[in-house]
């Protein structure tokens, strides 16, 4: 039974407003009906309001009948109350769903066997995958036992960067929100893909969630900036450059809700998270797209501090900034600043770290090679210079804020490198 796992994310969310429970689980993940009750009220006051105290909960449900049955406000203040150790967010969620998903499966079951079912309905092998991806298995156990003691006494997770590292006191830090932004075609999805390549040369750990590129396409970058080869090369001989990779990363091409991606982020073993890119997250429950990214930037950090790990987005730069330096020759264009963020308010509010991805000179040609970076014959370009510029470093030393890293962009081979 799930019940005393039901009472403590009720516990979390009723004392802690805890907004991850609130926006992850789901009523049906509640199998008493009376919790099931509690849960869509207090969700929805740790949602809207953001607190969903004893008080607020008390009021909002005096009128139910099952909550009234099972004791009224005297039930609710025993939810309150927690005696047993607290369990970490991501453990409960498992549980609950997994238990969910066990209890659907009994009744596909159940109806596969009344109606004399022929074949397993695609119903019931959606939920059997569902279960394997939640519940881990004896290889499983293993693999986090070995990324778990990879990563034993450490903090901070390299960049791959000399420089990069220096400027974030370290690197990629646990609990901390990291963003880059540019222009279409500006090297973002490449840059995060590059992490992902020195993270791979290292056999770490990482999660991949791609809202733009499909798995093929994400892979094809990170096999690019692997072996330095042109994206023709990396999808002809896929299968044979994968095999020697020792590294367990995983992507995914199919979360595109702010729940769903937040479920992902959870149930998640990897040390590291990357996100390719913020705007593209939906959330179905924002009436703008203000109010949306807001509720996703916070949501990230939130789950950043809560498994204690870096996550690391891409995010797209307003068009403002191209219409600024329009007319301008190239040595009187400005520099992206926060305000350039699209929807910057609550990207920069709750982002540690913010950087840009520049490179004035040549920005309007880039793009244009962007559409002809599929072909094999581009031997003869020259890779250009790419400035990392850092207009927030709340995770590294004050010092370097406005910091320039300059770096090397070989766009027909997704590498970015650092220039010697």
């Amino acid at each position: 039974m799930s019940l005393p796992a039901e009472k403590e994310a009720l516990y979390k969310m009723i004392a802690n407003s805890d907004k991850v429970l609130a926006r992850t689980l789901v009523p049906e993940d509640f199998h008493d009906p009376v919790h099931r009750d509690i849960f869509v009220a207090e969700a929805k006051l740790v949602i809207e309001y953001g607190t969903g105290d004893f008080v607020s909960i008390a009021e909002a449900m005096k009128d139910n009948v099952g909550v009234q049955k099972a004791g009224g406000s005297a039930y609710l203040a025993q939810l309150c109350i927690l005696d047993v150790p607290e369990s970490p967010t991501a453990g409960i969620i498992r549980i609950l769903k997994a238990r969910r998903i066990e209890r659907d499966m009994v009744q596909a079951a159940s109806e596969m066997h009344t109606k004399e079912a022929k074949e397993v309905p695609a119903h019931l092998m959606v939920l059997s995958k569902e279960m394997g991806q939640l519940l881990p298995t004896e290889d499983d156990d293993q693999r986090i036992r070995i990324i778990k003691a990879a990563n034993e006494g450490t903090n901070t997770i390299s960049t791959g960067y000399k420089h990069m590292d220096e400027v974030f006191g370290g690197g990629f830090k646990d609990g901390a929100l990291y963003t880059f932004a540019s222009r279409p075609g500006g090297g973002k999805s490449t840059l995060l893909a590059n992490f992902g390549a020195h993270l791979i040369d290292k056999e770490r750990d990482f999660l991949f969630i791609s809202l733009e590129m499909t798995e093929n396409e994400v892979m094809e970058k990170l096999l690019q900036a692997t072996y330095d080869i042109y994206q023709k090369a990396a999808q002809d001989e896929m299968e044979d450059l994968l095999s020697p990779i020792k590294s367990p990363f995983t992507i995914n091409d199919t979360s595109f809700t702010l729940d769903k991606v937040t479920t992902e982020i959870l149930c998640s073993d990897a040390p590291i998270i990357f996100i390719d890119y913020i705007q593209l997250i939906r959330d179905p429950s924002a009436s703008t797209k203000l109010a949306e990214v807001t509720n996703i930037t916070r949501t990230l950090k939130l789950l950043a501090m809560e498994v204690k790990k870096p996550i690391v987005t891409a995010c797209q730069m307003s068009r403002a900034i191209e219409q600024d330096n329009a007319k301008k020759k190239p040595h009187l264009r400005r520099e992206p600043y926060l305000s350039d963020l699209r929807e910057s308010g609550s990207i920069e509010q709750d982002s540690n770290v913010v950087c840009f991805l520049w490179n004035d000179a040549s920005q309007e040609s880039e793009e244009e090679k962007a559409v002809q970076s599929t072909v094999d014959d581009m031997q003869g370009y020259e890779p250009s210079k790419l400035e990392i510029i850092v207009r927030k470093n709340r995770s590294g030393p004050e010092t370097y804020t406005g910091k320039h890293i300059e770096l090397t962009f070989d766009m027909p081979k997704s590498r970015i490198y650092e220039t010697i």
